[in-house]
């Protein structure tokens, strides 16, 4: 059985925000081959803090922290390549430096979905 969207729902603005993360994220699975097929590669666990880090190809990278405390200034190594990227949800830019790590901000249960900038 098909329910209808509530479409009414969309004028609160959180709701609307969601949605329209949604649909972002839909548009790039369908836009990045990396996210349809071939293997996850997880390079980076830290079980004290409850972050794990894995990359779908070398150009894209998700970081999430499974911990109701935020990390600020928090160094994420190993990634798959050094320079820019951004995020995909927030549009910020981040450096890889040249040893192959990464600063940055987690909120609790955040997660962050980062593209290598060609």
């Amino acid at each position: 059985k098909h329910y209808p969207m509530p479409w009414n729902f969309l004028r609160k603005d959180f709701n609307l925000r969601l949605f329209n993360s949604f649909q972002n994220l839909i548009k790039l699975r369908r836009s990045n081959k990396d996210l349809q097929e071939g293997p996850i590669n997880f390079f980076f666990e830290d079980e004290n803090n409850r972050i794990l880090a894995y990359s779908r190809g070398l150009n894209l990278i998700i970081i999430t922290n499974f911990d109701q405390k935020p990390k600020v200034k928090y160094i994420i190594s190993n990634l798959p390549q050094q320079g820019k990227w951004i995020d995909y949800l927030t549009n910020e830019q981040v450096d890889v430096d040249q040893v192959n790590n990464l600063t940055l901000t987690l909120l609790p249960f955040q997660s962050r979905l980062f593209i290598k900038l060609i």
